[in-house]
């Protein structure tokens, strides 16, 4: 007699071909593609250009040196700003640098600004992939890193470079986290990558801000090192990375010695004019040249901290127009302007023109293009990575954003950012602190999308096994694996974490109705006439309305993961679900401040047109001649397309000569 065992046959897997491996990817960069090319579609279908104010700047500034670039001559000074300047920090290319050619690999040799949108999206899906998620959850990380609001917001103002450095960060943490997580010597690659991109960007706040969020990870890495009895481990890959770091810095290193030299006579250095110190009783007063007088090395502590976020405003990560949005915004004819500016007399083919720059911001920046709003969705699953995601991970991301925010505060939480101002290595050299913000653009979204990849794990899903209907043990095993302690663990901390995030959508909602949404500006249009309590209305509308679609955004998600954990989505669905919702969230809110308006038919070269006193002053032909524009000397870089200028502009973080 013959006897059959009935245990199971052990299946070996087999790896699937190249091919099959690689086509989500290839699927991925092309929905990549698309979407850059959709959000930018009069750019690439209709030949127009996006009205970027910065650029039409840097075209000014760098027109003679083009000029020259034209002619064949790569030339190291330029006479058309500040009376004669270094060409460093406008325009300067340097030869033999081969990073040029892996940017226009990375971006597929994609117009500007499609360009930028598609290698955000690209970098942050390569480094959730090089995490190990899965393509579809890595789609969902890599539309929250893109399409934040921030990206889009600095692509309408043009500031191009700063967008291309932060589109290239998520490469630098991933060489970082493969490092310490799984092969140093592929994170090292990665990271020396991703940090020569970042830095051949030149824009080294966003730089400085990046290696903070480092610096971070280092410092908790460390502690958990000492505590395991690993630190041979983690000062080996330490170093690894070190000289990875090394070879990216040395990509760029005239860029950044050029720099550094031409700080000294910048804003950023020690002025040449100093106030001289109050002498104490019985002392002689210090003279201006001693170094107690107060031009220090360094920015000016008021002008750094002029832009600093609201304690309050913080809400805006998670309700986007909690403060109005933008300085200047549309309201529609029937908004509760719009019927008050009708019933004025304002005649109705006036009005909508008049309504489509209301000041509805009503903050503590004197002026802003838009909030930083990292998504309802990725604020749920970044509460929701706090309590899934193992602890040196949530360490890490939740001390990151942390300090994000506080830096943003600025001058509204001095007792900590006047420290971090006067001590901290280099920290004086920038303005704008707002923009510290960008940490937590970074870190929100990378523990939100862990966690995502945390509940989609296979193994929690309770799908039913291959064959499950004909051998009842199996069956068995699907039910058990549906209803294990683990399973009802995730449930738990999924309605824990829309508790949360709902939470806070509904106390910030109770906290907006005792709010005035008053704005500084209010003052000056009232005098003017203007109905500032039906402008105010306007704004608690706003509110109101976006603390709703919050909180609507959040349920979806957070019922996608839930009936992902009930056996009635797969994995791929509840993922594919995310990543529309996390799209239209984003894409809705960025459309705000980047849309149709911003595109223009002219370029750039075009807005560039000699007036009548540009025409008399070519005629000069001496080349010892200079030109002052009067109106606005030191912010404007127009004339410097046609003249001499004593005057210019270089941009918010670069700065004028030191006087």
């Amino acid at each position: 007699m013959t006897t059959v065992s009935s245990a199971p046959t052990a299946v070996v897997p087999v790896a699937a071909p190249l091919w099959q491996r690689a086509l989500p990817h290839l699927l991925a960069v092309l929905i990549f593609m698309a979407l850059a090319v959709l959000y930018f579609s009069p750019i690439v279908f209709e030949g127009k250009t996006l009205s970027q104010h910065d650029i039409v700047q840097f075209n000014g500034g760098a027109h003679e040196l083009q000029l020259a670039r034209a002619a064949g001559r790569e030339v190291l000074w330029t006479n058309s700003m500040f009376s004669g300047m270094p060409t460093y920090l406008i325009s300067t290319r340097f030869p033999g640098d081969l990073s040029n050619y892996l940017h226009t690999i990375f971006t597929l040799g994609m117009p500007a600004v499609v360009a930028n949108l598609f290698l955000a999206l690209l970098c942050g899906y390569i480094l959730f992939v090089a995490l190990g998620l899965s393509p579809t959850v890595s789609g969902v990380g890599a539309i929250a890193l893109g399409f934040t609001s921030y990206n889009i917001v600095i692509l309408a103002a043009g500031h191009n470079t700063k967008s291309l450095a932060l589109a290239y960060a998520p490469l630098v943490l991933a060489g970082l986290l493969v490092a310490f997580r799984r092969n140093k010597w592929l994170g090292a690659v990665l990271f020396a990558l991703g940090l020569a991109m970042n830095v051949r960007s030149n824009h080294l706040q966003i730089t400085y801000y990046l290696l903070l969020l480092v610096l971070v990870f280092g410092v908790v890495e460390l502690i958990f090192a000492v505590r395991e009895k690993r630190l041979a481990d983690f000062l080996g890959r330490s170093v690894v990375l070190g000289v990875a770091a090394l070879l990216a810095v040395g990509v760029s290193f005239g860029r950044l010695y050029t720099t550094a030299e031409y700080s000294k006579y910048s804003i950023r250095g020690r002025s040449e004019l100093k106030t001289p110190a109050p002498a104490a009783p019985g002392e002689q007063a210090a003279s201006a040249g001693d170094d107690g007088g107060t031009g220090g090395s360094g920015l000016d502590r008021e002008y750094a901290f002029s832009y600093s976020y609201g304690i309050g405003e913080t809400i805006t990560l998670l309700i986007p127009n909690f403060y109005g949005g933008a300085s200047q915004m549309k309201l529609s004819d029937n908004s509760a302007t719009g019927k008050a500016l009708s019933g004025l007399g304002l005649p109705p083919v006036q009005l909508t023109d008049y309504l489509a720059h209301m000041p509805t911001y009503w903050g503590d920046q004197p002026i802003t293009s838009g909030p930083v709003y990292v998504g309802a969705i990725v604020c749920f699953l970044f509460v929701l990575g706090l309590l899934v995601a193992d602890r040196r991970t949530r360490t890490w991301l939740a001390a990151g954003t942390l300090l994000s925010i506080v830096l943003a505060w600025g001058k509204n939480f001095e007792t900590f950012n006047y420290l971090m101002f006067d001590y901290f290595p280099g920290y004086n050299k920038f303005r704008a602190v707002s923009m510290a913000l960008v940490i937590a653009q970074l870190a929100m979204p990378l523990l939100a999308v862990l966690a995502l990849g945390r509940v989609l794990r296979n193994h929690v899903t309770g799908k039913p096994i291959a064959g499950a209907s004909t051998h009842p043990s199996l069956a068995a095993l699907t039910a058990k694996t549906a209803d294990a302690p683990e399973t009802a663990d995730l449930k738990r901390k999924v309605l824990l974490a829309l508790g949360v995030t709902v939470g806070v959508c509904v106390l910030a909602f109770l906290a907006g109705l005792g709010a005035d949404f008053a704005s500084p500006i209010d003052a000056q249009l009232q005098q003017q006439g203007f109905p500032v309590d039906a402008l105010r209305q306007d704004r608690a509308s706003l509110m109101r309305s976006d603390v709703l679609r919050s909180i609507v955004f959040i349920l979806l998600a957070a019922g996608a993961l839930w009936f992902y954990l009930q056996r009635k989505l797969s994995a791929a669905a509840a993922g594919a679900l995310v990543a529309v919702l996390t799209l239209v969230d984003l894409w809705g809110v960025d459309k705000r401040y980047l849309n149709e308006a911003n595109f223009q038919n002219e370029t750039v070269a075009q807005q560039f047109v000699p007036s009548a006193a540009d025409q008399q002053i070519l005629q000069d032909k001496d080349l010892s001649y200079r030109v002052l524009n009067l109106a606005n000397p030191f912010n404007e870089a127009q004339t410097s397309y046609f003249h001499k200028s004593i005057g210019a502009t270089m941009g918010p973080n670069c700065g004028a000569i030191r006087s």
